[in-house]
């Protein structure tokens, strides 16, 4: 039996994020079997692409570890981050 890959990525909304989503969408099927994309924004839905799973929600929360049960995450590549950019 082989295993599969089954991928969070965090910050899936942001623009490296949507590209890791993107690349990895490219290779979907195989021993890729699932995609799960989350990000404080939904993706607009021209952004969504197809075979990924999107889901809206803030990594800090405990809610994440629900998401990785349910969708039974192997791997996470963590791309979100708050910028804030300095005052003054």
């Amino acid at each position: 039996m082989t295993d599969t890959a089954r991928i969070l990525v965090t910050g899936s909304n942001g623009y490296l994020g949507h590209q890791v989503v993107e690349a990895l969408a490219g290779q979907h099927g195989g021993r890729l079997e699932l995609i799960v994309g989350v990000d404080l924004r939904e993706p607009p839905a021209d952004k969504r692409l197809p075979g990924v799973v999107y889901a809206q929600g803030d990594i800090r929360s405990a809610d994440l570890e629900g998401l990785l049960r349910t969708h039974r995450i192997k791997q996470v590549v963590h791309l979100a981050a708050i910028v804030t950019p300095p005052q003054g």
